[in-house]
């Protein structure tokens, strides 16, 4: 049971930051957060307990990209 409290907090706060960064421009980092939930419930083929890991491992990531947005496009516009 607390597994799935955790997953739907942290669930409700990833899309809170992914909204966030839609609103902001933050383009590279939205593409990466997505990117990491489609290939973390890709590899546990949608399994319950795989499905909570991957939510909350992506939150993880939107907290670490936020912090430090990835800056592909800029290498290539310079």
């Amino acid at each position: 049971m607390e597994a799935v409290v955790i997953t739907v907090i942290a669930t409700v706060f990833n899309l809170g930051v992914l909204w966030y960064k839609l609103e902001k421009g933050m383009w590279e980092s939205f593409a990466v957060d997505v990117g990491v939930i489609c290939l973390m419930n890709y590899m546990f083929l949608g399994m319950k307990d795989g499905m909570m890991t991957a939510m909350c491992v992506s939150f993880i990531m939107s907290i670490i990209l936020w912090i430090r947005p990835p800056q592909f496009m800029k290498g290539l516009l310079s």
